[in-house]
């Protein structure tokens, strides 16, 4: 007879062990280091090829700049490739390991060459011969370093062909990494694809992640940003104090990233560097930052100019008053047959989203009844309500067809040439609705009229949209060149300053659409690269342009 424990019998010895150990006492395996990591064949972290000709004095690691950040950290490994012919002169030819008789540091004439150097402190070691890393090599242990690749040869000029260097890099456990960065003024793609405006507000993203240790979530990253040649030290918004993943940042959030504003001396006409420094904590990570130098490229400057009306309305009917008077503070608490102008200072919110939005560096609205004058506070014009019931019962006023007739021959007196824009502000909040229309005078002048409205996330979106007709941009539906049929953001994330800095994310983390242009009727909207880039060929004056062919 065969005898067989019972399930839970058979498990006791462990289950007794489990218990003694207790689960503090079982540890997790660390994560293998960047030498183990390469020496098993695991996947580098980093794999960057680069051509070196013949005739070019050297290449480097990283490569794409003829001053690279430092991409190598204590910790890391590398391993190095070459391959490919060098004609060294008319005749004759040689490999990456060169030819003849190798001098003290085993170099032979016109091979590949290597020399780690700090940026910006200088040569790291001496020269080694490109080929003796082609195995898992520790990097520096003192400095963290870039690598410099040149070629043996006194003479470069009468050379052919070169070499293919391909550099490896396995990050040690804990190492922060810059994924990468955004500069953006309200909406950019991945690859900055959208030009810069000088003097509009611009603002730096830095993606970023960390190597896994083994500790999951990395709390206490920390950053700076420097611009050379312009004085200070500059702080991320938000938070300086934010929690790095493993699995890198989400463009969709601002939680796990930096976002930095550059300063208004940063922001001029022209080419400059911004250097973002990235530090983790001081009990992981290692205390070397991370740096990385974006590249800056500012177009001309450009500006919008708005003429404003606000005016009141007579002949209020009791049954109006008293059906809006709660959403409508133009009417005020005792009925008196008026409807009172939007304040002066209504026009702030909306021009500054209306600014965030465009591609102008400054939107200016010159009211015609400004602070200090007789009429500045009821605005210096008033039409008669002419109020009609709709059937749907709610009263409202149609006078205001009288005055945006009235603002076009006031415009068009102000600009008999055209080219000017005047926006008529009437006295209606309109609670959750934007309304407004947009028309061209026949002196050639745009001529809107808007409803003002009532959330605050959503004050400014009419006044963009309507200034968007005024530079040519459709409605999205009639927008045959538009890229997305339902008028969506696309994939695209914007940064808004205005109410408060904020992100409007096109789409989830599912891709599903979540936003929409601010040139359909759907709602969050922002404009996309599309109209962004359409505006601004637009725009009046000496401006910035998208490339040629770019859809957005």
């Amino acid at each position: 007879m065969n005898w067989h424990l019972p399930r839970w019998a058979a498990a006791l010895p462990l289950m007794i062990a489990a218990t003694l150990l207790g689960p503090a006492n079982i540890a997790e395996a660390a994560p293998a280091t960047a030498l183990q990591r390469c020496q098993a064949g695991a996947a580098a972290d980093v794999s960057e090829s680069v051509f070196h000709a013949g005739t070019k004095v050297q290449v480097t690691y990283p490569s794409g700049t003829s001053n690279p950040d430092n991409g190598i950290y204590p910790g890391d490994v590398v391993r190095i490739s070459v391959t490919g012919t060098l004609r060294y002169d008319a005749t004759h030819t040689t490999g990456p390991a060169g030819t003849g008789t190798a001098n003290s540091l085993g170099i032979k004439p016109f091979s590949s060459t290597t020399t780690w150097n700090n940026n910006p402190g200088g040569w790291v070691g001496g020269e080694m011969p490109t080929t003796s890393l082609n195995t898992c090599v520790s990097a520096p242990s003192s400095y963290p370093v870039r690598a410099i690749y040149r070629l043996a040869d006194a003479n470069l000029a009468d050379n052919a062909g070169g070499f293919t260097i391909t550099t490896k890099v396995w990050r040690a456990p804990g190492r922060i990494v810059i994924d990468g960065t955004e500069v953006t003024q309200g909406i950019q793609t991945t690859d900055q694809q959208v030009p810069l405006i000088a003097g509009k507000r611009t603002f730096l993203r830095v993606y970023l992640r960390h190597v896994d240790d083994g500790q999951g979530p990395m709390a206490g990253v920390s950053a700076s940003l420097t611009i050379p040649g312009v004085a200070g030290t500059y702080y991320p918004l938000i938070s300086n104090n934010v929690t790095s993943l493993s699995t890198g940042s989400d463009r969709r959030s601002l939680a796990n990233s930096f976002i930095f504003e550059l300063p208004a001396g940063a922001t001029g006409q022209g080419v400059r560097n911004a250097v973002v420094s990235v530090k983790p904590p001081t009990a992981r990570g290692g205390s070397w930052p991370t740096v990385k130098t974006v590249p800056l490229s500012f177009g001309p400057t450009t500006s919008l100019a708005v003429y404003g009306i606000r005016y009141s309305y007579t002949n209020v009917p009791k049954e109006l008053f008293d059906q809006q008077k709660s959403v409508q503070p133009g009417l005020g608490s005792t009925f008196d047959g008026w409807w009172k102008a939007r304040t002066l200072s209504d026009w702030e919110p909306l021009r500054v989203v209306a600014e965030n939005a465009l591609p102008v560096a400054r939107l200016t609205i010159t009211d015609d009844a400004p602070a200090g004058t007789a009429y500045s506070e009821w605005g210096n014009h008033w039409f008669d309500c002419k109020a009609a019931k709709k059937a749907s019962g709610k009263w409202d006023c149609g006078g205001y067809l009288e005055a945006r007739t009235f603002a076009e021959t006031y415009i068009d007196a102000k600009c008999p040439n055209g080219g000017c824009r005047v926006m008529v502000l009437q006295p209606e909040i309109d609670y959750n609705h934007e309304d407004g229309y947009h028309y061209v005078s026949p002196k050639g002048n745009r001529v809107m009229n808007m409803q003002g409205e009532a959330e605050t996330g959503s004050q400014g979106n009419t006044l963009a949209h309507e200034l968007g007709h005024s530079l040519g941009l459709p409605h999205t539906w009639d927008d045959t060149t538009y890229p997305r049929s339902d008028g969506a953001l696309g994939s695209f994330v914007a940064v808004r300053y205005a109410p408060t800095l904020s992100l409007v994310s096109g789409t989830n983390a599912a891709g599903a659409t979540t936003s929409y242009d601010l040139m359909s009727y759907s709602r969050p909207a922002w404009f996309s690269p599309h109209n962004y880039c359409a505006a601004m060929a637009a725009l009046p004056g000496s401006h910035p342009l998208c490339a040629p062919g770019f859809t957005g």
